[in-house]
């Protein structure tokens, strides 16, 4: 939940926009930065602008008439390059600070690390032994369903890079071509900060403390189609199961992923209660192994789509 004390910047910001950001009776609206955003309807983009807010590294970039005032803003990549001086996403530290000292953006609340569940059903690494996570979009939609109050919660621009993709298997060079036209058009990160791994790779359970390890010394996460697929299908079943009034918005990729964990929720709450200790009892091996299979089963839908 946000932090209901104000703090010395709160005295810098409009009263009216603090207030809002802590009414927790106001829509929430996780909103990604997809291509898709671009094709909102105007009453889509005015129930967006009702809610609390939340966006992520090149939001403030967005072209649409999306408000320009976060509730919380979130960027795995900030975080890293102020830690790392002459990162490759300081043009991302720059041009925000200069928003904000413009007064061209308002931001009450700031999520720079990644927003982590810290058990045995969450944590991988990579064939390379990067640990792999969640793209911030799919962080954003953890962070409201463990650490917000809400009813009613808006979610598009969250394609996993489906938006207007050819269907099948593509090449390196097609990928980043791809998200320079399609995928990511108003993001201004390098070529190295390619969103996510289109390529089927063997992913392998790591515990959280190893996992936190490889955070701390390679500064990036990999991000695989899998593991946001997983986390996805988390925060949509905890949605369902707690009732929560979800509006998707453009996005039929995430309207598939919704109906697929909605038909199978009894496996997705299976595997996150299974593997919340261990991997070693015959009933996380099971768990897991139906999670795998269902996620198995929809990633192919998602990559022909």
């Amino acid at each position: 939940m946000l932090v209901e004390t104000p703090n010395a910047r709160d005295y810098n910001l409009p009263p009216s926009f603090v207030s809002n950001c802590k009414d927790i009776s106001t829509p929430v609206a996780i909103v990604g930065n997809s291509s898709s955003v671009q094709e909102l309807s105007p009453v889509q983009i005015d129930n967006i602008n009702k809610s609390r807010l939340l966006r992520c590294n090149w939001a403030f970039k967005d072209p649409s008439k999306i408000k320009k005032k976060y509730t919380i803003y979130f960027s795995q990549a900030y975080g890293a390059a102020m830690d790392t001086p002459g990162h490759s996403e300081s043009n991302l530290v720059n041009q925000l600070d200069n928003a904000v000292n413009n007064n061209d953006l308002l931001v009450y609340r700031y999520v720079l690390n990644p927003v982590v569940k810290k058990h045995l059903g969450w944590t991988f690494k990579s064939p390379h032994g990067y640990a792999v996570w969640p793209t911030t979009g799919i962080q954003m939609l953890m962070y409201a369903c463990s650490s917000m109050k809400f009813k009613d919660i808006i979610i598009t621009g969250i394609d996993m890079y489906t938006y207007n993709r050819p269907s099948g298997d593509m090449t390196s060079e097609q990928i980043r071509e791809y998200l320079k036209t399609e995928g990511r058009t108003f993001s201004e990160s390098p070529d190295d900060s390619a969103g996510l791994t289109m390529y089927k790779e063997n992913i392998t359970y790591i515990s959280p403390p190893d996992w936190e390890s490889r955070v701390d010394k390679y500064k990036m996460t990999s991000h695989f189609i899998d593991v946001d697929l997983l986390q996805t299908m988390y925060c949509l079943a905890y949605l369902n199961i707690h009732k929560k009034n979800v509006s998707i918005y453009n996005s039929s990729t995430l309207e598939l992923i919704n109906q697929f964990t909605i038909d199978n929720i009894e496996i997705v709450q299976q595997y996150f209660d299974r593997m919340r200790s261990s991997l070693d009892c015959t009933e996380a091996i099971q768990a897991s192994y139906n999670m795998w299979k269902l996620i198995n089963m929809i990633v192919p839908k998602i990559n022909n789509k």
